[in-house]
């Protein structure tokens, strides 16, 4: 397995090399201290099984990065280990596909824990970003048509449209093109609406919101 990591702090770049290194046998890390090196070694290089971008980087940003990267290898999962307390910042990189979020504030054990979520195909966000998100989401959204015992849960607008298709028993790739969204957008909300009902998985939500009258 090889990664690719950009960030333009060498030290901080070197220490995550050696946390990767150690989760599995085989495992190389390859290391840009630039969007514009990192995008240097894909025109002779792609063959990568994830990419490690950080948000706050010199000329090209990490943001403006992983659209790069989405278009030149939309195969290959992306995460974000940054300093940004930036809500903005991160769903924008979460709407560019990026398959999670993990703070560079992290130590060591918590950093490998995030990746290997990712690798495993999941999506890894600190509860506290969800709950920002989801702040973010109510203070934007209005609900005229949703009744108190939805809204009484914290669910926004695009949750309870969400959870509907959830509950017909669409795919998240369905979903997202339905609603116009991207499939990791869809991871977000679903993990927003795990914790909002206590559940962990697409079944017990359908099966807790049904109960509680959220949906029919």
């Amino acid at each position: 397995m090889r990664i690719l990591i950009t960030d333009d702090h060498q030290l901080f770049a070197d220490g995550l090399r050696s946390a990767l290194e150690d989760l599995q046998d085989g495992l190389s890390c390859v290391v840009a201290l630039s969007a514009e090196v990192a995008l240097d070694i894909l025109g002779n290089d792609t063959a990568f099984d994830l990419f490690v971008v950080d948000l706050n980087l010199p000329g090209i940003d990490g943001v403006s990065l992983l659209k790069s990267l989405s278009r030149r290898c939309p195969e290959i999962p992306v995460v974000v280990i940054s300093a940004t307390e930036s809500i903005d910042q991160i769903k924008s990189a979460l709407d560019q596909g990026a398959r999670g979020f993990i703070p560079k504030a992290y130590d060591r054990v918590e950093i490998q824990r995030g990746l290997s979520v990712v690798l495993e195909g999941g999506l890894f966000l600190p509860d506290d970003i969800v709950d920002k998100i989801q702040r973010i989401e109510q203070s934007q959204s209005s609900f005229p048509t949703l009744p108190g015992n939805i809204t009484s849960h914290g669910i926004t607008k695009r949750q309870f449209e969400v959870l509907e298709y959830v509950a017909k028993g669409f795919s998240n790739k369905q979903i997202a093109n339905t609603l116009f969204l991207t499939e990791h957008t869809i991871k977000v909300h679903l993990k927003a609406l795990f914790k909002a009902l206590g559940v962990s998985n697409r079944t017990q939500l359908s099966q807790v919101a049904k109960e509680k009258g959220i949906i029919a």
